[in-house]
């Protein structure tokens, strides 16, 4: 895997807690009347009853599936509601993670509800809800990774955190598929959009308010917050957004990630592998339908690189740079930002420390593909040394001229209501 693929399957793991705490700013403590208590309350949802963990202090609603499994012939098509379960369902254990180097079951399309307890209090208004999108380069993650406990106890929200499909699975332009009829390529999207419609027919019973919904994500949760966003198909969905270190891709002209779907399915380019190749590589030169759904899950995982949604035309018309800069986007308030030095990590896990200024050109390179030219050169007859590598920020040196701080211009030009924020030494 590329160290831009990389770059977003570790971030989410390291930068997530400064997300969640954003909640401050958005979430307000509504008042409570004083609540009755039982054991362990049936909630009704669209697909049956269910129970879950009940705490002192948060309860929890774990694998509960919004969407059937996308498994043989549903592989690549648009998700579909679940449907219904007999009995009682038991939510008290976490659903299979998608397919990611390590493991992974492709029936992995499960959210997990947070509430504060009791649930079933008195109120005069359902809670604000706040739905956790994952990072991970679009290759990795789950919902289940993150623990929201000190969020909804002290921000006395609901917290949903999802999964969605990745790698191959969740974003793959291919002819076949693509002309097989139905809405192709950024399957992980319609995933994410799908459980933001549960949430909205569903979180009421869990004591929600299906018109206070904020979705918020980092790296690769970022980048889905900046898509949905910029997607015609999630208006309505949410109210609110939060958008951290998201803006690698769809916002620079010199580094494209984000293809039309057709270029992505055929040609690709330097940083995007087509989607003719990688059948290819999975053994399907016959670029067929019938021999891709047979290919096993972890052979797609194992061919994958570095992965980008791309332009289908209808839930993406355009990237996000260029929604928010056509104004073609949904209008809600928006915080986005980044962190001060994120980049650090990944310079000293992927290059020999110092990178001096004769190595940089070939290390920018590697990072940022061949043929592109460093945009912040490093200074003449200055070696950085160990603690401040020529890359030392690159979310505001290298990259930040057209990616966050781009993201913030281009939503504050068109009057989003957005606050943009960059951490020190996050």
């Amino acid at each position: 895997m590329s160290a831009s693929g990389r770059y977003g399957e570790t971030t989410a793991r390291i930068a997530s807690v400064f997300a969640f705490w954003l909640v401050a700013l958005f979430a307000a403590v509504i008042w409570v009347a004083p609540a009755t208590a039982t054991d362990n309350p049936i909630i009704l949802t669209e697909s049956g009853f269910l129970q879950g963990i009940v705490g002192a202090q948060v309860n929890q609603y774990l694998g509960i599936p919004y969407a059937a499994p996308p498994v043989g012939a549903l592989r690549w098509l648009p998700p579909k509601p679940f449907g219904r379960w007999q009995g009682v369902f038991q939510a008290t254990q976490f659903g299979s993670e998608c397919p990611q180097t390590g493991g992974g079951n492709e029936n992995c399309l499960f959210l997990n509800i947070y509430t504060p307890a009791p649930n079933h209090e008195i109120r005069r208004r359902g809670r604000a809800v706040m739905v956790w999108i994952h990072g991970g380069g679009l290759t990795a993650g789950a919902g289940s990774e993150f623990d929201p406990t000190p969020l909804v106890e002290g921000g006395h929200v609901i917290v949903v955190t999802i999964n969605y499909r990745l790698g191959m699975l969740g974003f793959f332009a291919q002819t076949a598929l693509d002309t097989e009829g139905h809405l192709a390529g950024n399957y992980g999207f319609m995933d994410q959009q799908l459980a933001l419609r549960w949430v909205r027919r569903n979180i009421a019973a869990f004591g929600g308010d299906p018109e206070r919904v904020t979705i918020f994500g980092e790296s690769a949760g970022g980048l889905s917050i900046y898509s949905e966003l910029a997607s015609p198909l999630a208006a309505g969905l949410y109210h609110r957004a939060i958008a951290q270190s998201g803006a690698y891709a769809g916002f620079s002209d010199n580094r494209v990630q984000i293809l039309p779907i057709a270029v992505a399915a055929t040609t690709g380019n330097p940083i995007v592998e087509s989607g003719a190749a990688l059948a290819d590589a999975v053994g399907c030169s016959s670029q067929t339908t019938a021999c891709l759904r047979a290919v096993p899950a972890a052979t797609l995982v194992a061919a994958q690189g570095a992965t980008f949604p791309t332009i289908d035309g209808v839930l993406l018309t355009e990237t996000p740079g260029e929604a928010f800069k056509s104004g073609n986007f949904n209008r809600v308030p928006v915080i986005t930002g980044t962190n001060h030095d994120e980049y650090r990590y990944f310079v000293a896990t992927n290059f020999t420390l110092p990178v001096d200024n004769s190595q940089y050109a070939n290390a920018f390179a590697t990072v940022f593909g061949p043929g592109q030219a460093p945009v912040v050169p490093p200074t003449e007859g200055v070696d950085p040394g160990p603690t401040r590598s020529c890359w030392h920020s690159p979310r505001e040196e290298v990259l930040c001229p057209l990616s966050t701080p781009a993201a913030s211009r281009l939503l504050n030009a068109c009057r989003a209501g957005v606050d943009a924020i960059s951490t020190p030494r996050a």
